[in-house]
């Protein structure tokens, strides 16, 4: 099984995008007037910093009194991974900050992110459609009741259309040559329709190529938990106001805290991998400290303002003990059970979901898996911290011998072990069948043997086949430990191969150098 950090590792990650220019992460909001419509939203994208629309995230608003007014909403999720929202500003208010939240993903998958989205509903704008109203139809305010502006403009004694200071009135409306009607200015011309329209379009196309102050858009994202001794990482988006990524100023710096805010890393430069995207990978050491670190990215955006972004992630470190209490054996039966008793404690501050293996091998170099173990299991299990887990492992062992029980439980890169060795005897059928008196090598129809019994004194085969059956196999193996160091004379007299009325390590290895032949 792959080794999981958390419980379920498939991350979505939600991207903080600063509103205005000089936004920062808890800085000022951005401001709605009261009766107008509040496009609220973020970029989404997944652990592989694609795209997605399906975080399945909801948006919640409670105004200034702390009244809940649009409770977990579902946010509509664009094609490029915009998700948003359209809220409706009362137009009876109240005005002052009003709390709003952006939660995607959830705490089963591991994958809970929560955004700040508060906005101010501030005073409420005039609306174009209103000041002429509001001049025309007010009790104390007309053209001629205006203050003094009126007064001030109509009544100077120096200052009218025929004589507006000094000759300016004469100088265009008596000039022979300067006339309204043809666009004649002297030796230029006033400006005509085509001549507005040419320029507006010309300027339109310079202001649209200058950066927007307040269009920058930085988006940081980064991993949401670590192993102690695994990989982190962090990507910066940055963009304009329409979503589309542009480069900034300068290269943006990273700067890292632990957990007991110690500078681990300070204003490193992030790594360019396309426009408007930036990288940053970070090894947590095995021994870092546990808990919530913080991620803070500067990004000069024009020579002169700097949009900062946060980000809290957590490292995590689970280290397991591993303790096999026994191993039990049932000697003497076919295709023997083998069961080890096992105790993993977490060691570490926080709960973790361990993987781990167990096997049976027969060599003390030899570790679990690579095909040549004699058993081999897989399991998971989590396990709070503190919290010891007893169980019990077992194997199935088919042929006698000495082996080891190994367990490994593997927490992030790492990993505890633990083994025990132990001997077993396995008796039963391996396929083979008695003799029957043939003398022969698997000829006949022999019943089926069961139990190591002695083969009769008359029946004598010669060689290491004890139960006469032409092959040396575990069954001669379980009948020669029946007569092992038993005294003469004996009942099946093939097991004292030398002769020497002894059934001793001699004749053992006399077997053994015939074994499967």
């Amino acid at each position: 099984m792959s080794v999981r950090h958390i419980k379920f590792f498939l991350l979505i990650f939600v991207f903080v995008f600063s509103q205005a220019f000089f936004a920062v992460v808890n800085a000022a909001y951005e401001r709605f007037a009261t009766g107008e419509t509040a496009v609220i939203g973020e970029f989404v994208y997944d652990d592989n910093f694609v795209a997605t629309t399906t975080a399945g995230c909801t948006l919640s608003v409670y105004d200034p009194t702390g009244s809940l007014i649009v409770n977990a909403a579902s946010m509509t999720a664009n094609a490029n991974g915009f998700t948003h929202y359209s809220f409706l500003v009362p137009a009876s208010g109240p005005e002052g900050v009003w709390p709003t939240a952006m939660t995607c993903g959830n705490v089963l998958n591991g994958d809970l992110v929560k955004l700040d989205k508060s906005f101010v509903v501030g005073a409420t704008l005039v609306s174009t459609s209103t000041l002429a109203t509001s001049v025309w139809t007010s009790a104390s305010r007309s053209l001629t009741t205006f203050g003094t502006l009126v007064s001030d403009v109509w009544a100077n004694g120096t200052r009218t259309l025929t004589s507006g200071g000094g000759a300016s009135a004469a100088d265009v409306w008596s000039y022979a040559t300067r006339r309204l009607t043809d666009g004649a200015l002297d030796s230029g011309s006033l400006a005509l329709t085509s001549d507005v329209t040419t320029a507006s379009s010309s300027l339109a196309a310079v202001i649209n190529g200058i950066p927007s102050v307040s269009g920058w858009r930085t988006s940081l994202n980064n991993s949401a938990s670590v192993q102690a001794g695994s990989g982190y990482r962090a990507r910066l988006f940055v963009a304009n106001n329409s979503g589309v990524p542009v480069a900034p100023n300068a290269t943006p710096t990273i700067t890292i805290y632990d957990s007991n805010r110690s500078l681990i890393v300070s204003n490193a430069a992030m790594t360019n991998i396309s426009t408007g995207q930036y990288e940053y990978t970070y090894s947590v050491a095995s021994g870092a400290a546990q808990g919530t670190w913080e991620s803070i990215v500067a990004t000069d955006v024009d020579g002169s303002n700097t949009v900062t972004n946060n980000s809290y992630w957590l490292v995590a470190g689970s280290p397991a003990q591993v303790i096999i209490n026994s191993v039990t054996t049932d000697s003497g039966v076919a295709n023997n059970n083998v069961s080890a008793n096992l105790t993993v404690t977490n060691e570490g501050l926080t709960g973790y979901e361990y993987q781990y293996e167990w096997c049976v091998v027969s060599s003390v170099d030899n570790s679990c898996g690579g095909g040549d173990d004699e058993y081999r299991g897989t399991g998971a299990k989590f396990i709070n911290p503190g919290e010891d887990w007893n169980t019990d492992l077992t194997a199935t062992i088919t042929e006698s011998g000495s082996y080891y029980f190994k367990v490994v439980v593997y927490f992030g890169t790492e990993r505890s072990g633990s083994s025990r060795t132990f001997d077993i005897t396995v008796l039963g059928d391996d396929g083979d069948t008695g003799n029957s008196g043939s003398g022969g090598g698997g000829g006949g129809s022999n019943p089926q043997r069961t139990a190591p019994g002695p083969v009769p004194a008359t029946v004598a085969c010669g060689g290491s086949s004890f139960d006469c059956n032409g092959r040396v196999d575990s069954v001669d193996f379980s009948i020669l430990l029946y007569f092992w160091k038993a005294t003469p004379p004996f009942a099946n007299p093939n097991v004292d191969i030398n002769k020497d009325g002894k059934v001793d390590s001699i004749d053992f290895s006399i077997m053994l150098y015939n074994w499967t032949r």
